[in-house]
């Protein structure tokens, strides 16, 4: 991708941000994901992709209504984001581990904003208003943790996996072998995983061999 491709999806991703406002608002941004998208008809793919991540979209509006316009609340915010996303995704997630961690990050914004929705009219208001204020902190929080037992299930499902890189191919190979029971050893052996390896690069680079 070129560095004009490069400028057009981030000005695109600023504008995919705006379309998460009111729908009053939204005539004049419309228009300039359409010029974006006839500038250079090889990003139509890309645009789309954008366009339907609504996870991501979602998670803008959230982070908007954290940062309460302020832009270095908002750069921050896109800071920490950038953070989890790598420490919780590591080096190479799968795709379903991508989707759990986006997940995981927009239940981290909805926490958050609940929280300081309390906080902020703790003292305040009737008994009825601050026990909803209180069950609304309470229902983030579950899905939060619920957010992350799911991403933590579905890598004890995976199990292991090695990667190799044969000429900018990415190889994932799940760990060979029985899954380890209760009082019982894994029957799982390095050799396995390196014939494993040896095979998938055999497909690729057969005159390798």
């Amino acid at each position: 991708m070129t560095d004009i491709d490069r400028e057009q999806l981030a000005a695109l991703s600023k504008a995919i941000d705006r379309l998460t406002k009111p729908k009053k608002e939204l005539e004049k941004d419309l228009p300039e994901v359409k010029e974006l998208e006839n500038a250079n008809p090889e990003t139509r793919g890309e645009i789309l992709l954008q366009v339907g991540d609504w996870g991501r979209r979602t998670q803008s509006a959230w982070m908007r209504r954290l940062s309460e316009g302020v832009e270095t609340n908002q750069t921050g915010l896109n800071a920490k984001i950038e953070q989890m996303r790598k420490e919780l995704g590591g080096p190479a997630p799968s795709p379903l581990e991508q989707m759990l961690v986006e997940r995981i990050i927009c239940c981290w914004l909805q926490v958050n904003e609940a929280d300081r929705s309390f906080r902020t009219r703790e003292g305040g208001g009737t008994l009825a208003q601050g026990e909803y204020w209180q069950r609304r902190l309470d229902r983030a929080h579950r899905r939060f943790l619920q957010s992350i037992k799911a991403l933590a299930q579905i890598r004890k499902l995976l199990g292991p996996n090695v990667q190799v890189n044969v000429a900018e191919k990415q190889i994932n190979i799940m760990d060979v072998g029985a899954t380890r029971k209760e009082g019982s050893e894994s029957t799982s052996h390095p050799d396995d995983v390196e014939k494993k390896v040896r095979e998938q690069i055999r497909a690729i680079n057969p005159e390798n061999e």
